[in-house]
């Protein structure tokens, strides 16, 4: 089962908005002891935040970050189904590191050629999208196993909506709680994603409003941000403020972000879709 769309490691880094400190953050906490000051062999680093706040885009600032960069012999991103099937994720972690699709579909064999690549080798695993399951615990420990080959400084970095998840994966720190954008920064990203030339002079004061109706998740920004840039005129602009339904919808935004069972960003689309489909 799989949940949202599926993220990869590159970032534009010029669409990163407000998220240095927390970069920083998890890259000392990447590099620092755990918490008892005991070297970990598997050392692990959870990011943990509603969704739509923006967990994938810190993952993927920190994986392309030049002090993680030269740090780490092979550099692996694996983006996690919801039931954390060990066998597709050793398929994506054999993927990344040699460049190649793998279509081994016999556990046995493909924990071998996983284990021989990242044997005695310092890598930088991030698992993305982690979700809380009942047999997390077991498929969780079945690959640790296979991790634990590579060198002892490797580290792995994991995203999820559910604290219960950092719990159960047992990783030492505590883990990154992941806030939302300030209200300058929230504007900021609306800038680069609403505006564009030929626009008439006006919408800027009425996106203003409609930026701060975002509040202060990226994804609600940018999808609101998207929609709107391809409106034009001031009216257009204006009457997207002011629908009620739009209004409706932005509360019933807060209800959504604060649920941790669906897919934010296909909610998100059909409220977009019955407001703008007359």
């Amino acid at each position: 089962v799989k949940r949202g769309r599926e993220t990869w490691s590159f970032i534009n880094k010029d669409m990163v908005i407000g998220r240095d400190r927390d970069r920083d953050n998890v890259v000392n906490m990447l590099f620092g002891s755990s918490n008892n000051g005991v070297v970990e062999t598997l050392s692990v680093v959870a990011i943990v935040g509603i969704g739509g706040i923006g967990k994938s885009t810190l993952a993927q600032y920190v994986y392309n970050d030049e002090k993680v960069k030269i740090k780490f012999d092979l550099h692996i991103w694996v983006w996690a189904t919801q039931n954390f099937d060990n066998m597709e994720i050793l398929q994506k972690i054999l993927a990344s590191v040699t460049d190649e699709k793998s279509d081994q579909g016999v556990l046995d064999m493909l924990q071998r050629q996983v284990r021989r690549q990242i044997s005695g080798k310092k890598y930088f695993l991030v698992l993305d999208n982690i979700w809380d399951h009942q047999n997390l615990c077991l498929n969780w420990a079945e690959l640790q196993n296979v991790l634990l080959c590579g060198a002892p400084a490797s580290r792995t970095l994991f995203t999820t909506r559910s604290e219960s998840v950092a719990r159960i994966v047992g990783t030492k720190r505590n883990p990154y709680m992941l806030s939302g954008l300030a209200p300058e920064d929230s504007w900021l990203l609306f800038q680069r994603i609403a505006f564009r030339p030929g626009q008439e002079h006006g919408v800027e004061a009425i996106g203003k409003e409609i930026a701060r109706m975002c509040g202060d998740v990226p994804l609600v920004v940018r999808t609101i941000g998207g929609l709107l840039a391809e409106k034009c005129t001031v009216k257009e602009w204006g009457a997207f403020r002011d629908d009620e339904k739009v209004k409706m919808n932005f509360d019933l935004r807060i209800w959504v972000w604060a649920t941790q069972n669906f897919d934010n960003m296909e909610i998100l689309q059909k409220i977009l879709a019955s407001v703008t489909d007359e």
